[in-house]
């Protein structure tokens, strides 16, 4: 692990300290615009689970600080470092435990010493993209929440709501416009992409060994309240720690007949005939 000289000389004590005291690992495993934000959200309302969420992406606030800092500079090294209880981690949870008093919800603030397991979240392509895609294969003591969609049409209607309204999840009944016109053969080479992502991530879990995958189908999870019981109960078994009883805090932004939600539905419909999609919008 490489530190920035400034950390050297002004904090050597905590450096050295920092992946000392053992504790849990697990990533969430998905693709975006799988329910992922819905799954962590529910994970951290267990007093046991910190998930800090994504960390690769270039947007992330916790990369930015890694890389003005010059710490970690390989990104494995940078994974381990979300993984353990270091500067940055200890950075994260200071500011979540500042938003959740200002919001008032004192009761999820949390203490690294009482933390049974801290995770990540990550996108399967951002792991190819960065060059970490064997990362989870070389580190066994890492669990892994395989979170997968395999419905494609609902996978790429999600990312092109998300493109055409901006909203990344909902806590209400808002959905942003009502309707969206969408170029037929544009959505054929999304439906092909969201394909070819999913396998990807599937490919991904199946080189990793089973006892240590836990798989959260999509369709299943949203599908109740019995079933998100079910899974969450599951899924804190797998993990180890305390049961608890989270709570749905967002809301899908798919919420409508495909038919109420695409203008030229006719016109896409049409263009999918003959292709491997034909019959997708007639669900």
């Amino acid at each position: 692990m490489q530190i920035h000289a400034s950390f050297r000389t002004k904090r050597p004590v905590r450096q050295k300290l920092e992946f000392e005291t053992p504790m849990d690992r697990h990533v969430v495993l998905t693709l975006g615009r799988s329910g992922s934000n819905t799954l962590t959200d529910m994970l951290n309302q267990n007093p046991d689970i910190l998930n800090v969420g994504e960390v690769l992406g270039d947007w992330n606030v916790l990369r930015k600080v890694q890389r003005r800092l010059r710490l970690y500079p390989q990104n494995a090294d940078y994974l381990d470092a979300m993984l353990r209880k270091s500067v940055l981690i200890r950075v994260a949870n200071t500011y979540r435990n500042h938003q959740r008093r200002k919001s008032g919800a004192k009761h999820e603030i949390k203490r690294l010493s009482d933390i049974k397991t801290l995770g990540i979240k990550e996108f399967s392509l951002n792991m190819h993209e960065f060059g970490v895609a064997d990362y989870l294969h070389a580190r066994p003591d890492i669990k892994v929440i395989g979170l997968l969609r395999d419905n494609v049409l609902d996978r790429a209607m999600s990312y092109i709501m998300l493109r055409e309204t901006g909203v990344v999840a909902v806590r209400d009944n808002t959905t942003g416009k009502q309707q969206v016109e969408i170029d037929p053969e544009e959505l054929i080479s999304i439906l092909e992409d969201v394909k070819s992502e999913n396998q990807g991530l599937q490919a991904m879990l199946d080189e990793l060994p089973s006892e240590r995958v836990e798989i959260v189908q999509y369709a299943e999870f949203f599908s109740d309240e019995e079933s998100r019981i079910a899974t969450m109960r599951r899924l804190f078994d797998f993990l180890g720690v305390q049961q608890h009883q989270p709570v749905v805090r967002m809301k899908k932004i798919l919420q409508r007949p495909k038919s109420e939600m695409i203008s030229n539905i006719e016109a896409c419909r049409a263009t999918l005939l003959g292709t491997e999609f034909e019959g997708l919008l007639d669900e």
